[in-house]
């Protein structure tokens, strides 16, 4: 069975592969962190998946401080799943799946 957001997550949240746009890694360099850059990042491509006529949709690490920003800007987490690789330590890390307001 597919896992991630092309396989469980994206039927976890009753969509299809046509009606997302998959945002799939925003970073910023540690020394540019508290700027507003991250907000910034994802309001951009979340702006470029409604040109699009689609959602936005991401998955995230459940260690990750990126997860206040998202929960702040309305993504509604859809899902909590093992992703679909193994960390360097041997395990899948557990990711959250969240969509993008309407």
């Amino acid at each position: 069975m597919a896992t991630g957001l092309t396989g469980t997550g994206l039927a976890t949240m009753g969509r299809g592969a046509a009606e997302v746009a998959v945002v799939l890694r925003l970073f910023v360099a540690p020394a540019a962190r508290g700027q507003g850059l991250a907000r910034a990042l994802l309001h951009a491509a979340w702006a470029e998946a409604r040109a699009l006529g689609r959602r936005a949709v991401l998955d995230v690490h459940t260690a990750s401080a990126a997860i206040g920003l998202y929960e702040a800007e309305g993504w509604a987490r859809r899902a909590t799943m093992d992703a679909p690789w193994r960390g360097p330590d041997g395990p899948s890390p557990r990711m959250h799946v969240y969509l993008a307001p309407a």
